[in-house]
């Protein structure tokens, strides 16, 4: 155990490298313990801000948009960027909106994520799975994040934005080089990142003016359409949320894909139940997205001053909601460390956000990660990690650039 004394210096969510291991969990249960709403120095790029380890306050205020805006950055990165050009850009994005234009937007854009379209996008991924699964060798070796939890999402993330499929290559690329701003293993400098970024805003504008003279019915089309209070959507708007589009469609599923892999290896008898018990997938995958917890934060700022258990809140002061807490609170969360599959509450975590910002694409990365697993452990029950994994270097996504599994 981290003592809390020791955590509250330890813990700085501003340094990628903190959490380069994963989530801190002896960390978070040490700042928990000690109290559940704590301050963050800052740095030279951002002020003081907040940090919200429990569950019920990263809930509450995940909901409370009278009293807290998204509208000042989302993350540590769009509120504090290096890449000072473009984080106006990044942040103009339906993360980056409140209601009234956050409800406006969304519910423009969720034809595409409900009814024929997600049935459709079922069928195409279950085939595209045991397209995959057909290609690998019998009890062989891989690499599980290139060969599997990589090609998944971008193939579904591609199909749903209408992009063609010879061009995945270069999303993948793209989002590599986005979410991996902060690892130099996979961005080398900044000025690389911002190419990504650039390369994106350009393929984005691309396609949404073929979508504008030529609509389908892709999720494309409807950014392409979008009014918000009667009036087109500005460049910088459609530049953040094609960005937005292409990183998020990808992420979440890729490391829970991941994840999950390494809490069937860590857990075999949860993996074992699940060979036994296939019809306990849907709450498993709850449980595998509450254990691993793919994003490692999103950020606030108050409207006005209040107060969060009893910790005064000045008005435009950040607080950073730290998922991978709240989802091993013990109040809510018995056990928390351990993997249930039959978790009656696994349903209650917040890996994908709470409230009016919950994540429009969670059915689909949810979808994504039952029929892998599914597929995977009728083909392999006995898949596990043959090594540890490469982290990512970043301080908004749990990432999970490598993962050696054997195929048994």
């Amino acid at each position: 155990m981290v003592d809390s004394e020791a955590a509250l210096e330890e813990f700085d969510l501003l340094n990628p490298s903190t959490l380069l291991n994963g989530h801190p969990f002896d960390t978070y249960d040490a700042l928990r313990g000690l109290s559940r709403v704590h301050r963050h120095p800052g740095n030279a790029e951002m002020d003081p801000f907040w940090l919200l380890t429990g569950h019920q306050d990263v809930h509450a205020v995940s909901h409370d948009t009278e009293r807290f805006t998204n509208e000042k950055g989302f993350n540590v990165t769009t509120a504090g960027s290096q890449m000072s050009s473009i984080s106006e850009v990044i942040g103009r994005n339906i993360l980056g909106f409140d209601p009234p234009d956050h409800t406006e937007f969304r519910r423009a854009l969720m034809p595409a994520f409900s009814g024929q379209n997600l049935q459709n996008l079922e069928k195409m991924t279950r085939e595209f799975v045991r397209q995959l699964l057909d290609a690998l060798p019998d009890r062989a070796e891989i690499d599980f994040v290139k060969e599997i939890a990589e090609p998944v999402p971008i193939r579904a993330l591609c199909t749903m934005l209408g992009i063609p499929h010879e061009d995945e290559p270069k999303i993948l690329s793209w989002t590599n080089k986005m979410v991996g701003a902060q690892d130099p293993e996979v961005t080398p400098n900044p000025a690389a990142a911002l190419e990504a970024y650039m390369e994106v805003f350009a393929y984005g504008k691309w396609l949404i003016e073929k979508r504008r003279e030529n609509p389908g019915d892709d999720l494309m089309s409807l950014v392409a359409h979008v009014n918000i209070e009667g009036a087109p959507i500005s460049d910088a708007t459609r530049d953040g949320m094609c960005a937005t589009l292409i990183a998020a469609g990808n992420e979440t599923t890729r490391n829970g894909i991941s994840g999950a892999i390494m809490l069937m290896t860590e857990f075999p008898e949860q993996r074992a139940a699940l060979v036994k018990q296939p019809e306990l997938m849907p709450n498993a995958v709850a449980e595998l997205l509450r254990r691993y917890t793919p994003i490692i934060h999103m950020l606030r700022t108050a409207k006005q001053d209040l107060r969060i258990q009893d910790q005064p809140i000045a008005e435009g002061e950040r607080v950073a909601l730290l998922y991978g807490a709240a989802n091993h609170d013990p109040d809510v969360f018995e056990d928390p460390y351990q993997l249930n599959v039959e978790r009656e509450n696994a349903r209650s975590h917040v890996a994908f956000g709470s409230g009016p910002h919950f994540c429009l694409g969670a059915r689909i990365a949810q979808m994504e990660m039952r029929i892998v697993l599914e597929d995977l452990l009728a083909r392999f029950p006995n898949i596990e990690t043959t090594d540890a994994p490469t982290m990512l270097r970043s301080n908004f996504v749990h990432g999970i650039r490598r993962l050696p599994v054997r195929l048994a």
